[in-house]
């Protein structure tokens, strides 16, 4: 499980303000949440228009309260899909099977542009290759992260 986490520390020494931090209902744990389901809609918007697929890896999208000490709390943006980490942080070329056999492969594998259809010679519609390129890094969270901060004013785009 992939995860990023966003972490707010207040400055010490102030009662006010870990009480602010401190309890459910405090200025900075719902300024955090608040910051938090924008994060999570911004990600999962951005799964939607970086990635091709069914859709399971923007739905994977999820935040908790992480921890909260005397004067700081986080909370954390999960991804539960199980290849999050590949998509996220790339991976190393070429890609080979376990067992040395052919496996089925997607266009996107055999670096073929979108709308060019691929057909196996078998007539099958399906692809076998012994090893296809790794994947690039398509970092989503903390591009989300980004655009969060440049649209609060945060961080100049």
């Amino acid at each position: 499980m992939l995860v990023t986490q966003v972490s707010m520390v207040v400055v010490p020494n102030l009662p006010v303000m870990a009480a602010m931090t401190q309890t459910p209902n405090g200025l900075v744990r719902r300024w955090q949440r608040m910051f938090m389901r924008e994060l999570e809609a911004t990600a999962v918007q951005e799964t939607h228009t970086s990635t091709s697929g069914s859709g399971h890896l923007a739905s994977s999208f999820s935040f908790d309260f992480a921890e909260a000490g005397p004067t700081s709390s986080s909370y954390r943006l999960r991804n539960s899909a199980h290849y999050a980490p590949y998509v996220f942080e790339g991976t190393e070329g070429p890609i080979t099977s376990r067992s040395g056999k052919a496996m089925p492969v997607g266009k996107t594998q055999l670096g073929v542009p979108a709308g060019v259809n691929v057909v196996n010679p078998r007539g099958k519609g399906v692809v076998f290759r012994k090893a296809v390129a790794g994947q690039r890094a398509n970092n989503i969270p903390m591009t989300a992260v980004d655009k969060v901060l440049t649209r609060r004013g945060m961080l100049r785009g």
